[in-house]
């Protein structure tokens, strides 16, 4: 870089000043006639020349440097793929039995409803993503859309000390905010009377 900025500048000021030396050797000779100032004046010009390029180098020179710094580094763009369904097959089945006992005319069945989607965060304390977790289904007034109902499958993962935390608060978001909240073993959401008189409590 410092190469660069200097090429050009250097050779302007090799070739004034090799113009005002010539001046003042012709100058010397001739008396300091109108060649004399001819060649002073033109060496001159070249020498402003070269200070006009030095300055002009560096001002690129420093807007290339904060343009680099300014630049976040290149980013590797992570692979994503679309999910081939949006329901488990446990989901899946549980969706279709909804489907078969709700009338579309009264609920609509919501899968994969984030609590920030039917909740409102009243007070400013905490933190709002407690708000970004996702219940299995909500059901819905058809009509009016107002959330009635939240629905979780409890499967083994809910085992863990992790999961048994995270349902925990979900149970105590949904309890303050007055929104039902019913969840099924697996093996109670294969039983579709058991489904059916358990939801009726709250449709």
């Amino acid at each position: 870089m410092k190469f660069k900025v200097f090429y050009v500048p250097a050779l302007l000021w090799v070739c004034g000043g090799a113009l005002v030396a010539a001046a003042f050797v012709y100058g010397a000779q001739k008396d300091f006639g109108a060649w004399f100032w001819v060649l002073l004046i033109a060496g001159i010009a070249v020498l402003s020349a070269g200070f006009y390029e030095l300055h002009k180098n560096f001002k690129e020179a420093e807007g290339e440097a904060g343009a680099g710094a300014g630049q976040e580094p290149a980013r590797e763009m992570p692979e994503y793929r679309k999910k081939r369904a949006l329901l488990s097959k446990p989901e899946s089945d549980f969706y279709r039995l909804l489907q078969d006992f709700l009338s579309p005319d009264h609920f609509d069945i919501i899968p994969q409803t984030a609590l920030v989607s039917v909740i409102e965060k009243l007070t400013q304390t905490g933190y709002r993503n407690e708000l970004f977790r996702i219940a299995d289904f909500c059901i819905t007034d058809a009509p009016t859309t107002e959330p009635l109902l939240l629905i979780e499958l409890n499967d083994a993962s809910h085992r863990r000390a992790d999961r048994q935390e995270r349902d925990r608060r979900v149970a105590e978001i949904c309890a303050h905010a007055r929104l039902p909240l019913v969840t099924f073993s697996p093996e109670e959401a294969a039983d579709e009377g058991y489904v059916r008189k358990t939801l009726k409590r709250y449709l």
